[in-house]
C-alpha cells in the first residue's frame, strides 16, 4: 500500500505551472528528498501534498484514499508537516506549543492528559530544549524555533512526514541528529519521509529516493539512479564536481 500516492498530479501558482503530471507513490521505510532551484516549486508541491494548496489538476491519495475524503482530524493523525518558518499568531510557552501536537488525538474542550504531557516533556529532552519548557516562543533563537517545531511535529506522531527545509537554522550537529531522529520516530510507525532540500549531500546521506523539479519536468527514483552528476548539474545550472571518499560520493559545485 502506497502512504502518499499521486496521479497525474499538476501544481501551479501565480498562472505559472511548476509539476505537470506527476505520479508518485511513497511507501512505508522511504525517505524522499525534493530537490530543485530556487522557486522550482518545492514548497509548494509539499503545500499541496499536505491539502494546504488546491491542485491544479490530477489526485492525491493517502492510505490509497483520496485526500479530499479526509476529515482534517483524520488526516492530521497520519500526516504532519514542517514549514519552511514557525509564526506564533498568540503568545504561548515552549511546553504549550509541543503540546499543540496532541489536539488531533483530543475531544472537543478536551485538555491534555498526563500521558501527554509526559511525552511532551521527553520531546523537549529529545531536541535539548528542555530547560526552556517555560519560555515564551517569541523569546527563542531561529535555531530554537526549529527544535521546538520538530518537537510538535514528533508530539503529532504521524505515519507521513513533509518537511519543508527541517535544516533550516540548525547547526551541523543538530541537523544531522534531529534528521535521524525523525527519520527513526517515523519508521518505528511504519511511516514515510518527503523533505525538500538544498544539501544534495544531505540527501545522499539520508534519502532512499528523490525527486528532483525541473524547470519542465520532474524525475523521480531511487537515489542511486537519479542523483547523477548529469542530472544535478541540469538541475541547478552549474558544473559539479566529484569526490569519492572510500566509495561515497559526494557533490561539490566548481
Amino acid at each position: 500500500m502506497s502512504l502518499l500516492s499521486t496521479r497525474q498530479l499538476s501544481v501551479s501558482i501565480g498562472g505559472r505551472t511548476l509539476c505537470e503530471n506527476l505520479d508518485l507513490s511513497i511507501t512505508a521505510g522511504q525517505t524522499w528528498a525534493v530537490l530543485g532551484a530556487n522557486g522550482a516549486g518545492k514548497t509548494t508541491l509539499l503545500h499541496t501534498l499536505a491539502g494546504l494548496h488546491p491542485a491544479a489538476a490530477g489526485e492525491i491519495n493517502y492510505l490509497d484514499r483520496p485526500l479530499a475524503s479526509w476529515s482534517a482530524r483524520a488526516l492530521a493523525c497520519i500526516r504532519g508537516i514542517l514549514l519552511q518558518d514557525s509564526q506564533d499568531a498568540f503568545p504561548a510557552t515552549v511546553l504549550e506549543t509541543v503540546l499543540t501536537g496532541r489536539h488531533p488525538y483530543l475531544r472537543f474542550w478536551e485538555f491534555e492528559g498526563a500521558a501527554d504531557q509526559a511525552l511532551a516533556e521527553s520531546l523537549l529532552q529529545d531536541v535539548e530544549l528542555q530547560a526552556m519548557a517555560m519560555r515564551r516562543t517569541d523569546t527563542l533563537s531561529g535555531g530554537e524555533r526549529r527544535r521546538l517545531a520538530i518537537a510538535t511535529l514528533l508530539a503529532q506522531n504521524p505515519q507521513i512526514f513533509l518537511l519543508d527545509e527541517p535544516a533550516n537554522h540548525l547547526d551541523l550537529r543538530r541537523q544531522l541528529v534531529l534528521l535521524e531522529l525523525m527519520q527513526e520516530r517515523c519508521f518505528a510507525k511504519q511511516g514515510a519521509l518527503l523533505m525538500s532540500l538544498h544539501d544534495i549531500n544531505m540527501a545522499l546521506r539520508m534519502c532512499s529516493h528523490a525527486l528532483l523539479l525541473f524547470e519542465n519536468e520532474t524525475l523521480a527514483g531511487p537515489v542511486a539512479e537519479v542523483l547523477t552528476l548529469a542530472n544535478i548539474e541540469k538541475l541547478y545550472g552549474c558544473r559539479m564536481k566529484t569526490i569519492n571518499d572510500n566509495g561515497t560520493l559526494f557533490y561539490w559545485p566548481v
